[in-house]
């Protein structure tokens, strides 16, 4: 469809005050009612929304806009984490797509009674109710305070669903809502951290794995349901950041800024899923092109396992033998497994054919990092020797939830 112009008038009761996107132009009041005329400055995705209730108004700030929260008077606890979120999201996304043309960003409250979700919608966020009651106790929730995060995940659609709008088949989503989650959990990890970030990560990690199982209807990314939300999401959002870190955050997230400007929400044809892998694969080189086709093209399982560890004190401080299994195979919807036309066997062990980097992470007695190694593996035993200035207590297979490892307890070595 492209883009639309929108110009609005809305009228609403006394007490309330009345939302749409665009620009205030006008207001006033005529039988005891009031009245508002919005008006866009520019041509925008034809997603729209209306909205009116008694608000307590709010303002906050980020880099580049004015931030404002329209809400019930009594529904207080979480606005420091919504505020944070916006402007966590449009800082970061700003720095690598650049900045909206908008001055001013909006959440406005409405009743649980029209749902439970979140969107973006100009320059406007309608925010259900149900999440200004989120507990953001870490301690208690399972996933990591849910305000910040919608916050992060919306304002990115506004350039990742916006400023690009994919067409409307399956496996674009993970266009949209693959990147937007992707940069809301860059946004945790510029805002609280790598660990927590990673936190993030094992949990989708999880869910993934378990909701393949359960639901019994995975496909490879490109062709996802549209709404099939733990490969839209969670799997969309892992496979990107396993590229991310492949390739470095700057490489990727350049190429996604000129992917942007390949496709503009203005005009046709507009970007699918294949055209996303292929600006991807544009800036990957051929020794990680497989990670491409595992990640969207392919539904790859890993079963690694860290089968022998020796630490033993040398002249350059410690020298570590490892010896790691490294499998992975193909499935299709049901989970069966495959290992292609040339599979590697060794003992009771198949794998596809392999040429793979697998990250091994080292730590010491404080969980502290003392080195990232990668090794490229070709085979499935492997036995690989390095030395490191400090003992490492811990060494895992994978710590920064890359692979889709379907067993990690085989991974992680311990020193007893």
């Amino acid at each position: 469809i492209g883009l639309i112009d929108y110009e609005c008038t809305l009228s609403t009761s006394g007490e309330q005050t009345a939302f749409t996107m665009g620009t205030l132009t006008e207001s006033w009041k005529e039988s005891g009612r009031n009245f508002y005329h919005f008006k866009t400055q520019e041509p925008m995705v034809k997603t729209m929304s209306w909205l009116s209730g008694v608000y307590e108004k709010l303002r906050a700030s980020s880099k580049y806009q004015t931030l404002e929260m329209y809400r019930h008077p009594l529904h207080n606890q979480n606005d420091e984490h919504y505020f944070h979120g916006l402007s966590a999201s449009l800082d970061y996304c700003s720095e690598w797509f650049g900045p909206l043309k908008y001055d001013t960003m909006k959440i406005i409250e409405f009743p649980e009674t029209k749902g439970t979700w979140a969107t973006v919608n100009g320059n406007i966020i309608p925010y259900s109710e149900s999440y200004f009651f989120c507990d953001v106790s870490d301690a208690e929730n399972d996933m990591f305070n849910i305000p910040f995060f919608v916050s992060a995940h919306e304002i990115a659609h506004s350039w990742w669903g916006h400023q690009m709008d994919p067409a409307n088949i399956k496996g674009s989503r993970i266009i949209s809502e693959g990147m937007a989650d992707y940069l809301a959990l860059k946004a945790v990890e510029k805002e609280f951290g790598s660990s927590k970030m990673l936190e993030l990560k094992k949990k989708y990690h999880d869910l993934y794995l378990e909701q393949r199982t359960y639901k019994g209807n995975e496909t490879s990314l490109i062709y996802a349901d549209m709404e099939n939300e733990y490969l839209n999401y969670r799997k969309s959002a892992l496979a990107i950041l396993t590229m991310s870190e492949y390739l470095g955050e700057a490489t990727f997230n350049n190429q996604m800024g000129k992917f942007l400007k390949q496709f503009p929400s203005s005009k046709a044809p507009f970007p699918t899923s294949l055209d996303f892998v292929t600006s991807i694969k544009a800036i990957t080189p051929d020794s990680l092109l497989y990670l491409v086709e595992d990640m969207f093209e392919r539904m790859i399982i890993y079963d690694n396992e860290l089968r022998n560890v020796t630490v033993e004190e040398s002249n350059k401080g410690f020298l570590i033998s490892l010896e790691l299994d490294v499998t992975k195979y193909r499935s299709d919807a049901k989970g069966k497994r495959s290992y292609g036309e040339n599979p590697l066997n060794d003992g009771e062990k198949q794998s596809v054919a392999l040429n793979d980097y697998v990250m091994v992470g080292f730590y010491n007695e404080n969980q502290e990092l003392i080195a990232y190694r990668t090794f490229r593996v070709s085979q499935i035993r492997n036995s690989f020797k390095l030395n490191l200035p400090e003992k490492p207590y811990e060494i895992v297979i994978d710590p920064n939830y890359l692979l889709m490892d379907i067993n990690r307890e085989n991974d992680t070595w311990k020193l007893n």
